[in-house]
């Protein structure tokens, strides 16, 4: 189990920075610029293009090996590549294609391909990463997309513009994208800034100074000791140092949110409350655990507020060289830090190593799931009871429904926790290998594709009753709509389908086979899907 242990921090390192890789700007180091012929200008509306051929000839081939390409010439060779095309496809239903760019976009290499080239901001406006080379990760060794330099397409008249090479980050709620990025000054020295735009890349507001952290509602923000909500533009100035930030990873270790987003932690040992305007910073023989000091607990924090933002649950750092031997609960205002471990009753030490190397907390804050080598925990924080479950592979991470009632495991075979029963249950039929199963957005609804993607699965988590649906085809994804009343789904062979939900009725094939289709999207009003074929974004109306 040493071994595991060890094992399982070089993915876990990999898994976060691919992860951080849509929001995180790469430095690199200059090389030769890309040869090659582009597609010059941008064409808002073009009626005649060709539909996408159920026996396609690609002409895009993901090299083996992108080579990277200059960082200076990436903003003209950008800002001509992409065309807006519109064409009338299969039964009928219109389709813009974005097209231009030979590379793709991002989300295809790595062995952890889980973010996607593109992102919805409304329902008619695309962030996209176009691939820009590749890269070795230096702690897996894997090759690993480059996508350093968001471009946002308006799909209504095709104009594209290019933030910053900067981390960006989209408010649904402002309609505005927050931009973090070098700035040259009045003085004419670069400082740290944020922009904030609209969609179309007009400047709305301008703050000095470095981003230390954006809340998960994208409305408030968090610069040096400063607490911002863009929204009423009330600000709060914590009685920290205001450079206390100054040498720490802009997008590591990152603040932690009350669900409010009033009140925040962030290292090192800060902590602030912009409802009272109450805030501190505490050194860690400041807080009791039996004499223990806290240093290498809290000085890396990575975890959730849970039992009503009274608590954080600190979350094993993998960065971190020295591995916890309890899991902590810590109590900031009254310096209290808890040991789960002796409080629940979980072993701390298994094999001579720390038992339990994470802990996720429920989206509610009041179940957590334990990963630990004895087996798995399931923890109630609102009476310190835990149920221990002796499982083959206790490292294995939790997907929460909504509500928070159920996680499925992933496990193999796929099991499926209940809260309210405390059992774990192997689901009734396994799903395809390599997808994952999707939780309804708000019911205890499981949607999963079976039998190598002949079959779609609905099972309902209360009863363990499942629904199947023949599929006509080979499927490889599927995504819900955002109101939940369709289900759209990717063929193997790229072509794109919609079921209605919850009658199971309708399957209707929206768009032909196409090359290398992946990442199927929702618009974020349910009237588009959006997938990736080739080097080329399609998006469907699927209003008719």
């Amino acid at each position: 189990m040493k071994t595991l242990f060890r094992a399982l921090i070089v993915p876990a390192v990999c898994f976060a920075l691919i992860a951080c890789t849509q929001s995180t700007e790469i430095p690199l180091s200059p090389v030769p610029s890309l040869t090659g012929t582009l597609t010059p200008t941008i064409t808002p509306s073009q009626t005649a293009a060709p539909t996408v051929a159920t026996t396609p000839t690609p002409t895009y081939i993901i090299p083996t090996r992108l080579p990277t390409i200059d960082p200076e010439s990436v903003p003209g060779l950008l800002s001509k590549a992409f065309s807006l095309q519109r064409f009338t496809g299969l039964s009928g239903y219109n389709v813009q294609q974005i097209t231009g760019w030979e590379y793709g976009f991002g989300g295809v290499s790595g062995p952890y391909p889980r973010y996607s080239g593109y992102y919805w901001l409304d329902a008619s406006h695309l962030l996209l990463y176009p691939r820009l080379g590749e890269q070795v990760n230096g702690f897996s060794g894997f090759w690993e997309d480059l996508a350093y330099q968001p471009a946002v397409i308006n799909l209504e008249n095709g104009y594209v513009w290019l933030p910053d090479k900067g981390n960006v980050y989209w408010s649904s709620e402002l309609g505005l994208l927050i931009e973090a990025r070098l700035k040259t000054s009045s003085a004419g020295d670069q400082r740290e800034a944020v922009d904030i735009y609209t969609l179309d890349g007009q400047r709305t507001a301008l703050y000095w100074g470095k981003l230390t952290g954006v809340s998960p509602s994208r409305t408030k923000i968090l610069m040096g000791n400063r607490w911002i909500d863009l929204k009423s533009g009330k600000t709060v100035a914590f009685e920290w140092d205001k450079d206390f930030d100054k040498d720490i990873d802009i997008y590591f270790p990152r603040p932690l949110w009350s669900s409010d987003e009033t009140q925040v932690y962030t290292c090192c040992y800060k902590y602030g409350n912009a409802g009272t305007g109450e805030s501190f910073t505490f050194l860690p023989d400041e807080v009791s655990l039996d004499g223990q000091k806290i240093d290498d607990i809290l000085y890396h924090a990575y975890g959730q507020w849970v039992l009503n933002d009274s608590q954080l649950l600190i979350q094993f750092d993998w960065f971190n060289s020295i591995p916890l031997d309890f899991i902590p609960l810590f109590d900031i205002k009254a310096r209290t830090l808890h040991n789960l471990n002796t409080l629940t009753g979980i072993p701390t030490y298994d094999d001579g190593i720390p038992n339990c190397p994470m802990a996720f907390a429920s989206p509610d804050g009041k179940s957590i799931w334990a990963k630990c080598y004895s087996g798995g925990y399931l923890v109630d924080l609102t009476t310190f009871t835990s149920v221990e479950f002796p499982m083959s592979n206790s490292y294995d991470y939790p997907t929460w429904s909504a509500n928070s009632q159920f996680a499925w495991m992933e496990t193999e075979p796929r099991q499926l926790l209940s809260v309210s029963s405390k059992t774990l249950s192997p689901l009734p039929v396994n799903p395809l290998l390599n997808s994952e199963p999707l939780w309804h957005p708000t019911d205890n609804i499981l949607a999963y594709l079976s039998e190598e993607g002949r079959k779609l699965e609905l099972l309902n988590a209360q009863t363990m009753s499942p629904r199947e649906v023949e599929l006509p085809t080979v499927f490889q994804s599927l995504a819900w709509s955002p109101g939940a009343d369709s289900i759209a789904l990717l063929a193997k062979d790229g072509s794109l389908w919609r079921l209605d939900y919850p009658r199971l009725k309708n399957l209707e094939q929206l768009a032909l086979s196409s090359p290398e289709g992946r990442d199927i999207n929702w618009s974020p009003d349910g009237n588009s899907i959006a997938f990736i074929s080739g080097s080329d974004i399609y998006i469907v109306d699927v209003t008719k």
